[in-house]
């Protein structure tokens, strides 16, 4: 009797993990859910800005690269304000709270308090290091934090 008992605990086992785990993968290792997963994640943290991208590759294991992203609605900027970044490249180096990188390619800003200009930068160790071309002369708000841990 004890034997039958025992392919059953296994098969409910390996039944648990794929119904547990399955979810988890598709999110973690299949492009659209990974973009899932970002969406749910950015509308958490960021419920008042619109964020949308054109396309994406790749997943969150390894990298999932976003294109043609644009950001409205950023709270604390005048209300026409937006965000424009050709490439985002986001990656994990590992799991600790410092693991997340972010790189932006050919970021465009818009505001009619600063004007336009373009960055480039990226996201590492929860810090944002982002280089700024500026057009014309700009004068950068103070309340910009500069070399702040986010």
């Amino acid at each position: 009797m004890r034997h039958k008992k025992r392919p059953l605990f296994f098969t409910g086992v390996l039944i648990f993990l794929v119904v547990s785990l399955g979810p988890l993968s598709y999110g973690v290792l299949t492009t659209r859910g990974s973009e899932l997963f970002l969406r749910a994640y950015l509308a958490w943290k960021m419920p008042a800005c619109r964020v949308a991208w054109q396309s994406a590759e790749g997943n969150l294991l390894e990298q999932l690269t976003l294109r043609d992203v644009e950001v409205k609605s950023i709270p604390g900027l005048p209300a026409l304000s937006g965000m424009r970044v050709q490439k985002l490249d986001i990656y994990f180096v590992s799991l600790q709270p410092g693991g997340l990188n972010v790189e932006l390619h050919n970021g465009r800003f818009f505001s009619e308090a600063f004007g336009p200009f373009v960055f480039n930068g990226f996201y590492q160790d929860r810090a944002l290091d982002v280089e700024l071309f500026l057009s014309s002369e700009h004068v950068i708000p103070e309340r910009i934090p500069r070399n702040k841990r986010i």
